[in-house]
């Protein structure tokens, strides 16, 4: 189980809950310590060469962009350092990210934004850019290995998907206080839950994901107490994911 803040790349609840491939990591216990636990870790941030993307490439990930509403400091293309060249990673890039984020709930909602970027561009790399990207990097919270999104055509409508997410959470006894989208490429929810009960709460969706089997590029979850005070957060694209819950909060381990 995991007390305290904790920074986790495989949490409870992870993009398994967006692909089938990822299932397995949804159950999964919760990683403990202040850290984050990442495909490829890296820390390396500012290490890679200057040179970016093709024209093409600073396009996609312009028009990803375009679709979300964030405040990182920077998002950029850059060239992958000699020393994780390979083979198998001929022809591709480094997502580069700079994040000024402090607390750990905003450093989860950071990671969050960097890897939903990076699987929407691979999602269309193929087709609309010169380049796909291998790695991300993020300044001061950490990096990875990256795949795709694993959402699939036909994307479902902020409509549809709004009324699927609110019916599983009300399952569980649980009620959204709102729900909006980011759109890098198929949308990616950003959920709010207000729990009386953030023992019962946490204890509820550690035994079933309310976001598995949804073709979205991503989500977001946060969960607030009767007063408005944040107790749990979490974020997951592709095979990506990080959490923070609230110390003195007790998570069960998922079988």
């Amino acid at each position: 189980m995991r007390g305290g803040a904790c920074l986790a790349g495989a949490a409870s609840r992870t993009a398994a809950t967006i692909s089938a491939a990822a299932a397995y990591l949804g159950k999964m216990s919760r990683v403990i310590g202040i850290a984050v636990v990442l495909v490829a870790a890296i820390a390396l941030a500012g290490s890679a060469p200057a040179s970016t993307g093709s024209s093409r490439d600073r396009a996609l990930l312009t028009t990803i962009l375009a679709g979300m509403k964030t405040d990182l400091v920077s998002v950029q293309i850059r060239d992958l350092p000699r020393e994780w060249r390979s083979r198998a990673r001929y022809g591709k890039k480094l997502l580069q990210v700079t994040s000024n984020a402090t607390t750990p709930a905003g450093k989860v909602r950071d990671q969050w934004y960097a890897t939903l970027i990076a699987t929407a561009y691979n999602d269309q790399c193929d087709r609309k850019a010169d380049h796909c990207l291998a790695v991300y990097e993020e300044t001061g919270i950490g990096g990875g290995a990256i795949g795709r999104s694993g959402a699939h055509r036909p994307f479902g409508s902020r409509r549809s998907l709004s009324r699927t997410i609110r019916a599983r959470f009300a399952a569980h006894g649980l009620r959204v206080s709102s729900i909006s989208f980011e759109h890098p490429d198929a949308l990616a929810p950003a959920v709010t839950v207000r729990s009386r009960h953030p023992q019962r709460a946490v204890n509820s969706l550690s035994r079933s994901d309310p976001f598995v089997r949804l073709d979205v590029a991503g989500f977001f979850l946060r969960m607030v107490d009767g007063h408005g005070r944040l107790f749990d957060v979490e974020g997951a694209s592709g095979h990506e994911s990080s959490g923070w819950v609230r110390p003195g909060l007790q998570l069960r381990n998922v079988p």
